[in-house]
């Protein structure tokens, strides 16, 4: 797409509610093979990464909102050290085996920082709160003992009712998506929801 020929171009359309679909719909799409690829050489399946790319997505979105990342390195680098930050959180998360996080580490202790402060924060705001509610009560739950309450799905399954660790995968993966869906479908929600996430600090 013409308009997307440098990175400047999609950080301006990011900021922009006219243009920021389409710059997001852009990087999926030029970026979403080299993720997956990511996910899949370090112990990860299919479903582990298109979860793992929306949230980046989402963490990449918010850092250029918040002004933690101005074009200091390219885009598709950055989207890379997110995505394997949240790749190796979930890996660490699921898996059994003693492995070696040094060969993973982002390359860049700052974004490292910055992106952590951003998945974690405003836990307590209301429009978060408002937008989770329009989810569903079993996918706010699921969402706030994964992300706010850092709890593994062993854990999860312990404090709900579900069958197993699997079906709690798979439905927070379905919540996200509907989260996705419901931003990308209501702008005027969408604005608010990223103003509460950005603007709090």
């Amino acid at each position: 797409m013409k308009e997307f020929e440098s990175d400047a171009n999609i950080l301006e359309a990011l900021l922009s509610s006219k243009d920021s679909n389409k710059a997001i719909s852009f990087l999926y799409k030029n970026s979403y093979y080299m993720l997956e690829n990511l996910v899949l050489k370090n112990g990860g399946n299919k479903m582990d990464a298109e979860d793992v790319i929306q949230e980046t997505m989402i963490t990449f979105i918010e850092m250029v909102q918040a002004a933690k990342f101005r074009g200091e390195s390219a885009i598709k680098s950055i989207l890379y050290s997110i995505c394997k930050n949240i790749w190796i959180t979930k890996f660490r998360k699921t898996t059994q085996e003693s492995i070696r996080i040094d060969n993973y580490v982002l390359e860049n202790e700052r974004f490292e920082k910055d992106i952590t402060e951003q998945i974690q924060k405003n836990e307590a705001n209301k429009i978060v709160g408002q937008v989770f509610d329009k989810i569903g009560d079993s996918c706010k739950k699921i969402l706030t003992f994964y992300y706010y309450e850092d709890l593994s799905f062993k854990e999860i399954l312990d404090k709900t009712n579900y069958e197993n660790e699997q079906v709690i995968r798979n439905k927070k993966y379905k919540c996200m998506k509907s989260l996705m869906e419901l931003l990308e479908n209501s702008p005027s929600l969408t604005s608010s929801f990223k103003s509460s996430l950005y603007n709090q600090k």
